[in-house]
């Protein structure tokens, strides 16, 4: 059996010579921090407008895959305790020189799942686009870790690419590949390194993982090709929830399409 390309081993070893550029295209490759600060509060911004993210004096907040952590800056005032996390070592290191907070930590992890090293339980654990690169069970991974630090009532928010898939996604994936086997590493500004995939999930698969994990499904919100999905882990003794839209869409089988 053929090894699947490790996305956790990409981000580790290409941050620091692609630098904020991978996180974002449009950042310089060096160190934007002004500019990246900017986006992460707009971006954040977005994210509790659409979602409904708990927020406040008394929330502690995770972030997975917190990249040079400019959402974890941008919650800092709006939380009581804001954790990022990342499987780059550079980036957290450049997160951890730029922090001015005592309320705010950032640790690497293996991408293997969410073993902190200081132990907290949060009111919400989120991600924003992390989870488009990773296969469906290391999403439900995530979401069984999730559950089990988040108090009763927390929420569990990521986002994923949503856009159908084209007869064109497949061909630009053996372009990418081509182009990498032939040594071109970049292509429409994106690596073209094999571990740098980008997949496209289904709906109702996705939430049905979170309902077997034991989380209600709350909502869902879509903004321009992309979709949030807003769990919450019950208070008390309940079944799972499932939401009209899904319960009328009967059921699907799990599906994951290349999306570059």
């Amino acid at each position: 059996m053929l090894k699947r390309p490790s996305p956790e081993a990409f981000w580790s070893d290409e941050a620091p010579r692609h630098g904020f550029k991978l996180i974002d295209r449009n950042l310089d490759e060096g160190k934007d921090w002004d500019r990246a600060l900017r986006i992460g509060r707009e971006v954040m911004e977005t994210t509790v407008e659409k979602t409904g993210m708990q927020v406040g004096s008394d929330t502690s907040v995770l972030e997975i895959g917190c990249g040079i952590g400019r959402l974890v800056f941008a919650l800092a005032e709006r939380a009581k305790e804001v954790v990022g996390v990342d499987v780059s070592p550079w980036y957290i290191e450049q997160a951890r020189q730029k922090n001015p907070y005592d309320h705010v930590r950032f640790e690497v992890i293996d991408g293997r799942g969410l073993s902190l090293q200081t132990p907290s339980t949060f009111d919400v654990v989120f991600s924003h686009c992390v989870f488009v690169f990773l296969d469906v069970e290391d999403i439900a991974q995530y979401a069984r870790d999730a559950f089990r630090l988040l108090r009763p009532g927390g929420q569990f928010i990521f986002e994923l690419e949503s856009m159908p898939k084209t007869r064109l996604s497949p061909a630009a994936s053996i372009v990418r590949r081509g182009l990498y086997a032939a040594g071109v590493k970049q292509w429409r500004n994106w690596p073209t390194d094999p571990r740098f995939r980008r997949r496209i999930h289904e709906f109702e698969p996705l939430v049905r993982r979170l309902l077997s994990v034991g989380f209600y499904f709350e909502r869902i919100a879509e903004q321009a090709g992309h979709t949030w999905y807003v769990a919450r882990k019950p208070a008390e003794e309940q079944s799972p929830r499932i939401s009209p839209r899904l319960a009328a869409s009967g059921s699907a089988e799990p599906a994951t399409a290349d999306a570059r």
